[in-house]
């Protein structure tokens, strides 16, 4: 009889009693019937011959009972106890912590076993929002023909104790999954061009580009239903040669890549994450999409980066058109204030009083602020970018060096003379009698 148990110790142990009651659980040379044993049970050799060993009876694991020790230093569950009351439950997440904070070098199933053991630390999920119905077909795109795009927002915590929002941008091609992600202190039209010249720099320009109808985009339809896009938008997507497609209203998972990819930034790039100031933050991200851009993902079999560019896709290197236009959008046109400055994102930059231009360009580069004249000929001045809201002046900025002097808002109607001063007459002058023919 086969019974093919594969280690149930009941059928096992019946094994052995029929062996014995047969009388055949030894061979005539007195060793262990061990094919037999295999034949009845399904055990392996080795296993088998361990049974036999033991005088045929089944006896518990030796590890069976023991309660394994999670190796953490004090200072590594510290920092474990404070990310998963954070809610960072993310183990890739928590082994880059552990390992840049205390130089942690254990494995990743010993943090799973800890989380698992201390789950009691982390808060409670929120209510899922189910997931919408309606079925939509999936769209067949080749190599940089489409991309996804859309906004984010991430808390930041800052040194002051306050909490600020930021705006998370991101495109991903629809194709391959190559990735971009940039944050900006908002996410006003401005940012979104930027965002996307930094993304078609980075990746190539697409054929197509996919949204949902955010109000920098399009803000309304016509009677029949299609969009009426943005006039700044449509100039812009005519400028660089692209085309947009619109979401159907009130279903963003038709763009469930890009989705996907900001859920993933904020559970994967996010927790944890500590940064300087915005530039440092966006450098950051620059690096993390170009480790995960050139990783072998075991879902699609393929590296993005190498897919993403099996074909040859425009790129604004190959083209001064290209390279002008995104000039005009990386640098935004401002007016100068009365009293000498550009706003950009809310911060405003002295301006020099030589140029006495009414517009300027305004442009971010790292940490560096550049202010171009209104065509983007030359340079005018630079500014350290600190993102405090604190007035940036520069030299020459006025004509003295008193400050700004406030001027007439209006024009002057009102008007007034001056005369000399009359000479002050004597008390004894009403009695001069002299002749004044």
């Amino acid at each position: 009889m086969s019974i093919n148990t594969k280690g149930d110790n009941a059928s096992i142990a019946l094994a052995i009693k029929e062996m014995k009651g047969e009388g055949i659980l030894y061979k005539a040379n007195g060793k262990p019937n061990i094919p037999e044993l295999m034949e009845r049970t399904g055990l392996s050799r080795q296993r088998a011959r361990r049974v036999a060993s033991n005088g045929f009876k089944l006896l518990p694991h030796g590890n069976a009972g023991k309660v394994h020790v999670i190796a953490l230093s004090a200072e590594e569950a510290m920092e474990m106890d404070s990310q998963l009351s954070k809610g960072v439950t993310n183990s890739n997440v928590l082994l880059r912590v552990l390992r840049d904070k205390s130089g942690y070098d254990g494995s990743k199933s010993s943090l799973d076993r800890y989380k698992e053991k201390h789950s009691h630390l982390i808060p409670a999920p929120r209510e899922v929002v189910a997931v919408q119905g309606a079925r939509v077909r999936r769209y067949e795109t080749g190599p940089g023909e489409m991309y996804q795009m859309d906004w984010g927002f991430v808390n930041v915590s800052c040194i002051d104790g306050s909490t600020v929002k930021v705006a998370l941008f991101a495109m991903v091609c629809h194709h391959c999954g190559m990735l971009f992600v940039e944050f900006f202190p908002n996410s006003r039209q401005q940012n979104l061009f930027i965002g996307m010249v930094h993304s078609f720099i980075y990746m190539g320009m697409p054929e197509k580009v996919m949204t949902d109808n955010m109000a920098s985009v399009s803000n309304r339809r016509d009677s029949f239903g299609n969009p009426i896009m943005n006039a700044a938008y449509d100039s812009f997507q005519k400028a660089c040669g692209f085309k947009t497609i619109l979401c159907k209203p009130r279903h963003p998972y038709t763009k469930g890549k890009v989705e996907r990819l900001i859920e993933f930034v904020k559970s994967n790039f996010i927790p944890a994450r500590e940064f300087v100031n915005i530039t440092d933050l966006n450098e950051q991200a620059v690096r993390w999409c170009d480790d995960w851009n050139s990783r072998f993902h075991k879902s699609t079999g393929k590296t993005p980066v190498a897919e993403h560019f099996a074909e040859p896709l425009r790129t604004a290197s190959e083209d001064e058109m290209l390279q002008h236009t995104f000039m005009e959008y990386l640098a935004p046109l401002r007016t100068i204030s009365i009293d000498g400055f550009v706003c950009l994102d809310g911060r405003r930059y002295g301006v020099p009083f030589s140029y006495h231009k009414k517009k300027a360009r305004v442009m971010r580069d790292g940490v560096q602020l550049i202010v171009f004249d209104d065509s983007c000929s030359y340079e005018i001045v630079r500014h350290r970018v600190d993102w405090s809201y604190n007035l940036h002046y520069c030299e020459g900025q006025f004509l003295d060096d008193e400050g700004p002097e406030e001027l007439p808002t209006a024009k002057i109607k009102a008007y007034m003379t001056q005369v000399e001063e009359k000479a002050e007459a004597s008390p004894l002058s009403a009695f001069d009698f002299a002749c004044t023919d």
